[in-house]
């Protein structure tokens, strides 16, 4: 039997085809994009419970209203058993049951007026033939030194990436000499300039050291030349007019334009963000209480699963559920300790079991093994009080009550903002307007709850997300320093890294304020301190942002301000570290607890003594860095201010600290730990998988796979594929072990994974664009689908393809294709990589398009 979104693609096809025959479609581009924007909306809507019938007709019969059930057509006429519903001849309708009537949604097939915002110039042609000046360039390098020199023409600078080979072509202009191309630094200063004796076209490459270029023409005898065109490639192509980019300082404007559609899915390739004023859609924000009660039945499930149409009970839809989970179910007006079923199913839809509750609301319950599904029956009251605010969540205990979904208006937004369209849009263009992901929540259930920040939670309930990687995540010398001084932001975070746009968009709970070793006027320090560089196992991949000491009773002070009640200790772990680090609290005891690390209680902290010695072990690293001490205010301290000195013994072990983790105390916080190593692979990162990953208790782990190191040990896709089953699940036969994630989760009960496959490095690919084959007999793409392919099988873990979406970012007009996309140019240039491997601003900001909206709650 057909799915629903394969019965709506099937009707949607034939209606293109009707509007592309009678010209009312422009171009089947539009309507590819047309429908792929619908299929996306229909998959939301499906998601929601929304069931598509099919096409319907002016006869069809859909019977009484029931809700969350809809048509589509575009056949004109009356649809009497649809609330009389009139189509027009010529639109595409959706036909909506809303549980008491049937209404009418039109899709905007036609081309419809929009407002677009134009964000970046995509066009292969580098060169703006309007800004020619009559000028000259002498051979020092210098613009218009006396006078501009008439008969000759100059471009103004032009950005190039060094080392890349551009073609000059132009027509009208025929002459074989008096052509010169000048190159310059980012700074502007003069490298050298090259004759070109031959008429266009024209290739040169760019030396070394050199973003910018002025070329000089001698001014035709005859007419100005026309179709100027400067392009990346070693030969001409057809000429396209320049498109110019948006810079920082320029004014964004809008123009009215026709035929834009909602999303451009297929290829990703708009330079534009429609919005449509007039075309709005709504959504369903699903909330903790997973009990539809609007879609309460009458009826009662029999001993044997059959679902009856019983008087004086009420039954819910059959909702989802995880086997062995505990939920709570609570109501208002319902107060009967007997007459009340719960009946279970399998995801396949085969009655299991039912129970029977003898307790009044509230009362939880625990689904039996294989069950994916429940029915609630409740009794009716015989007082004729109708039971509300029903509740199920996934508690063992009830909480305050929030409905089911709440459903929210939103605009539909284009999403092809791209990062990479041109070297002068600034990275703070670039933002995603949407999850482009929606779906991942739905794995992610634990997670999402704890981050959406109930009402009744507090600072204990404090959200902990660990990025788990190698190089692409752990590495702060890739990317510009931030907007924050690098002293107040967390831990590998102070420069333009994935992290810290993924840490500035993580705006649900409350974010902490960081204060680093030299954020002036914080700590003071006693005796000889330093910062180590070496001694430590991952020595060169992370950092070196901690401060040691290895004098005789070493000191540390810092005050804690009393806006903050709650503050955390970020220190480091060391196999030579001291076992004994005495805390003081000014004042004495009464004022401070600390919860010492290993621990589940909160003792007093004026006189407690802290460990930072690391115990070796197996799948234990020998340092264990950013670790988080947790400490708080208590009493009449609570809104004061309150000063702690930490002193070592008088030996000579270690003492380490990177600085504050400080916070509010009022409500939960977020905490963003990066553990990421560069240069590792997964047969590394498992050593240390136990104290600096399982030991941290996170709630999400962000798993960017490192496949960039990887394939440099093996280019046999199984290779891969088996060292991310050995450290996600364990269960490969052979090489089962129990330090796998999903074990350690409790079967992602205590933490959810989502993983990021990477993007490519640019040796995978010719210079051409094509992907080299290895000598293995495989592409790195064929590797990348290897391991997709497992995940898929899994079905438990959602991720995100990096790779493929960095494809789409490079073919989508940037630089012609990924071999020149990829092409270092340090930390701020216009390619997306500083050094072909690792990823610049530009390319950072690619990743926080895709990952950052999975944290909005709102964009769901």
């Amino acid at each position: 039997m057909a799915t629903s979104i394969e019965i709506f693609k099937e009707a949607v096809k034939t209606s293109i085809k009707d509007k592309v025959a009678e010209g009312s479609i422009l171009n089947s581009d539009i309507a590819a994009r047309f429908y792929d924007a619908a299929d996306l909306i229909l998959s939301v809507a499906a998601e929601g419970g929304v069931g598509l019938e099919g096409a319907a007709t002016p006869s069809t019969n859909p019977g009484a209203p029931e809700g969350k059930r809809m048509w589509i057509t575009s056949t004109p006429g009356t649809y009497t058993n649809f609330s009389g519903v009139e189509v027009n001849n010529g639109e595409l309708v959706f036909l909506i049951d809303n549980g008491t009537a049937y209404t009418k949604l039109v899709v905007p097939v036609d081309p419809v007026p929009v407002t677009t915002v134009q964000v970046a110039g995509v066009g292969k042609n580098k060169l703006d033939s309007s800004a020619f000046v009559e000028g000259n360039v002498n051979s020092s390098g210098t613009l218009d030194a006396v006078l501009p020199l008439t008969g000759w023409q100059r471009t103004a600078r032009v950005p190039v990436v060094a080392g890349t080979t551009y073609t000059f072509s132009a027509v009208g202009f025929t002459a074989s000499s008096s052509k010169y191309v000048v190159f310059y630094t980012a700074s502007n200063v003069y490298i050298s300039r090259v004759t070109i004796t031959t008429a266009p076209p024209f290739s040169f490459t760019v030396p070394a050291t050199a973003t910018n270029i002025v070329i000089n023409l001698k001014e035709p005898a005859n007419a100005a030349p026309t179709n100027v065109q400067l392009e990346i490639g070693n030969a001409a192509t057809a000429y396209e007019a320049y498109i110019p980019p948006v810079n920082a300082a320029d004014t964004i404007k809008t123009n009215p334009l026709a035929a834009s559609y909602l999303i451009d899915s297929p290829g990703n390739r708009a330079f534009i963000t429609a919005m449509l004023n007039n075309n709005v859609t709504t959504q369903n924000v699903y909330s903790k209480n997973i009990l539809d009660e609007e879609n309460i039945k009458v009826g009662l499930v029999s001993s044997s699963g059959v679902i009856l149409t019983t008087a004086g009970w009420l039954r819910s839809d059959k909702t989802p559920i995880t086997a062995g989970s505990v939920y709570t179910f609570s109501a208002l007006n319902y107060v009967p300790s007997t007459a009340k079923v719960l009946a279970y199913y399998t995801a396949s839809d085969v009655y299991i079991t039912r129970t029977s509750v003898a307790t009044a609301p509230p009362f939880t319950f625990t689904p039996p093994a294989g069950a994916a599904y429940f029915i609630l029956n409740l009794k009716e009251p015989t007082d004729a009080t109708t039971p509300s605010q029903m509740q199920v969540e996934n508690e063992n205990v009830a909480t305050s009550y929030v409905p089911h979904r709440k459903t929210v208006i939103s605009q539909i937004l284009g999403y092809d903002l791209l990062s990479s369209n041109s070297s002068s849009a600034p990275t703070t263009q670039i933002q995603a307007l949407v999850n482009l992901y929606p779906q991942i929540y739905g794995k992610l259930q634990n997670f999402r709850k704890r981050y959406a920040g109930p009402l009744n939670a507090t600072a204990d309930d404090r959200v902990k997300i660990i990025m788990e990687g190698d190089s692409i995540f752990a590495r702060e010398m890739h990317t510009t320093i931030g907007p924050v001084a690098p002293a107040s932001y967390p831990p590998t975070f102070v420069t333009n890294n994935f992290g810290a746009n993924l840490f500035r968009s993580l705006l649900s709970l409350e974010r902490p304020v960081y204060s680093r070793w030299d954020k002036a006027g914080t700590f003071t320090e006693t005796g000889t301190w330093s910062i180590e560089t070496t001694g430590w196992d991952d020595a060169g991949t992370r950092p070196n942002d901690t401060r040691l000491s290895t004098t005789s009773a070493a000191a540390l002070s810092f005050a804690v301000a009393a806006a903050y009640n709650r503050f955390n200790f970020v220190d480091r772990t060391d196999l030579a570290a001291s076992t004994s680090i005495a805390i003081a609290v000014t004042g004495g005891a009464g004022k401070v607890e600390v919860k010492l690390p290993g621990a589940t209680v909160w003792v007093e902290a004026n006189g407690a003594l802290l460990s930072q010695l690391e115990v070796a072990g197996t799948r234990r690293s020998n340092s264990v860095y950013a670790r988080r001490v947790e400490f708080r205010k208590v009493g009449a301290t609570i809104g004061t201010s309150v000063t702690i000195t930490l002193t070592k013994p008088a030996d000579s072990t270690k003492f380490l600290y990177w600085g504050l983790e400080l916070i509010s105390g009022a409500k939960p916080y977020i905490q963003l730990v990066n553990i990421a190593r560069g240069g590792n692979t997964l047969a590394q990162l498992t050593n240390y998988i136990q104290n600096d990953l399982i030991e941290r208790k996170p709630n999400l782990v962000l798993f960017e796979i490192p496949l960039l190191n990887m394939v440099a040990a093996s280019q046999l896709p199984s290779y891969s594929v088996n060292w991310v089953q050995d450290f996600l699940y364990g269960d490969r036969a052979g090489n089962t072990n129990t330090w796998n994630l999903k074990t350690a989760s409790n079967n992602w009960v205590d933490f959810e994974v989502l993983c990021v496959l990477p993007h490519f490095a640019r040796s995978y690919f010719n210079s051409d664009g094509s992907m080299i084959t290895q000598s293995s007999g495989y592409t790195m793409a064929e590797i990348w689908s290897a391991v997709k392919s497992f995940l898929y099988e899994k079905g438990d873990i959602p991720f995100v393809d990096m790779s493929a979406a960095f494809v789409r970012e490079a073919e989508s007009g940037y630089l012609g294709n990924y071999y020149n996309a990829f092409a270092g140019s340090g930390v701020n240039g216009n390619t997306l990589s500083s050094d072909g491997v690792h990823l610049n601003d530009r390319g950072t900001a690619v990743y926080a398009k895709h990952l950052c909206p999975i944290f909005d709650l709102n964009s769901i």
